[in-house]
């Protein structure tokens, strides 16, 4: 199993009713699931805090809990959305150091991957709460990411500091597949980016969540296990 992050872009009507009633994130997330909803998972971390006990210890443990609180009505505007989405895999946290310098932090927008937006709620949808970022905070991010061409981006990559800071999946020290991790980040960047542009030209706010992956199902090379 692996760690992988996603965005998707979203309304900002959507992103209010999420902040106000966080259990709808299921809605969102596993919309042909009906037992999800049932069931959630508790977590009082804030995503950067998470991230950076996880990759101190070697699991998370949480707690289920029954949510009393999910309406059996669903506002329209979480149900039916057209939405643009994207999966960063594993490259993830390598692309968020090389934009910010930083393990788990940094300034805004560069850091908007894992400590951007703001928390929905404190519920657990696979690795700490999911995040929501606005509209006009997503346009801002794109400013930024327009600027930073591909080419640009990839000039951060550096296999030995990546190794050093443990970035994870910890697979830079293996030099024999430098070429691989620098066309697998560079292809995640692009997608990320353009991603991003979608959303901040249709003037959508953007929801990003980590979440646990089988391998197998991914475009990953498998040394990145």
């Amino acid at each position: 199993m692996s760690l992988t992050l996603n965005l998707q872009s979203i309304t900002d009507e959507k992103i209010y009713h999420l902040l106000k009633k966080p259990s709808l994130i299921w809605k969102t997330l596993e919309p042909d699931n009906p037992l999800i909803c049932d069931t959630v998972k508790i977590k009082s971390q804030s995503i950067s805090g998470f991230i950076g006990q996880l990759f101190k210890t070697a699991g998370i443990s949480g707690f289920l809990k029954k949510d009393d609180d999910i309406e059996d009505s669903t506002p329209a505007c979480i149900e039916h959305e057209y939405k643009h989405t994207c999966n960063l895999e594993t490259a993830w946290h390598a692309i968020h150091f090389m934009l910010t310098d930083n393990v788990y932090d940094g300034d805004f927008p560069m850091n908007f991957l894992l400590a951007g937006g703001e928390d929905v709620g404190c519920i657990d949808v696979g690795f700490g709460p999911a995040r929501v970022i606005e509209s006009i905070n997503v346009k801002e991010i794109n400013r930024y990411l327009s600027s930073l061409t591909p080419d640009l981006f990839m000039t951060f990559y550096d296999a030995d500091n990546l190794t050093r800071k443990k970035i994870y999946p910890e697979i830079w020290y293996r030099f024999y597949a430098d070429d691989e991790n620098r066309a697998y980040i560079r292809g995640k960047y692009e997608l990320m980016r353009s991603t991003v542009e979608r959303a901040a030209t249709h003037n959508l706010g953007l929801l990003i969540w980590i979440n646990s992956t089988n391998l197998c199902t991914m475009s990953v090379p498998a040394y990145a296990a």
